[in-house]
């Protein structure tokens, strides 16, 4: 697109296509003086839904994994998240995700590929959870019902491949809390 003119501090651009890089060069109106020469190009890559908290991928929680459509991470094309509470490390490469828990407050994460760290945030900033070395099944409960929160799902250092990501529903929730009282022999 050529040809914006800006007379305020910022300008919105729409139609950009995600993971694209654009360049954008800058002129000023020195009014009678004339137009000054393009500035050096500012590159931008738009974001891709996944890239950060405030971007994340929609998902859905499902009630049965074993029919139900995976979310796809493509590490060739996923970004770094950043560290994390669990992993300090840079290069943690994956995707971030918005789930909303259900009415148990459990949920199992189901991995193909390699995944190996996790993420739960109640806000972007707020992490609840860490863990950076997960089995292809993981589950966790506690979480407050219907209630929406945002999954980092990333693998140190990937370059490529992918990992197949499903959130399901557990709804007969295990014991929590329980104690053992002696009672006598037995």
């Amino acid at each position: 697109t050529t040809g914006a003119i800006m007379t305020t501090p910022s300008l919105g651009l729409t139609g950009l296509t995600e993971g694209e890089s654009y360049d954008i060069y800058l002129q000023s109106n020195c009014g009678v003086s004339g137009l000054s020469i393009f500035t050096a190009p500012i590159t931008w890559t738009q974001p891709k839904l996944g890239d950060s908290c405030d971007m994340p991928i929609m998902a859905s929680v499902e009630t049965d994994c074993s029919t139900a459509s995976s979310n796809t991470i493509d590490y060739t094309s996923a970004v770094d998240l950043g560290p994390f509470t669990c992993d300090g490390t840079a290069n943690n490469i994956g995707a971030w995700f918005e789930i909303t828990s259900p009415a148990s407050g459990a949920i199992k994460f189901i991995t193909t590929g390699a995944m190996s760290d996790l993420a739960i945030f109640e806000t972007c900033g707020t992490e609840l959870y860490c863990n950076s070395s997960l089995p292809a099944e993981f589950s966790l409960s506690g979480l407050t019902p219907n209630t929406v929160y945002r999954v980092a799902l990333w693998k140190d250092s990937a370059t490529t491949g992918t990992s197949d990501v499903c959130f399901e529903e557990i709804s007969c929730v295990f014991p929590t809390g329980l104690t053992a009282t002696a009672t006598g022999q037995t």
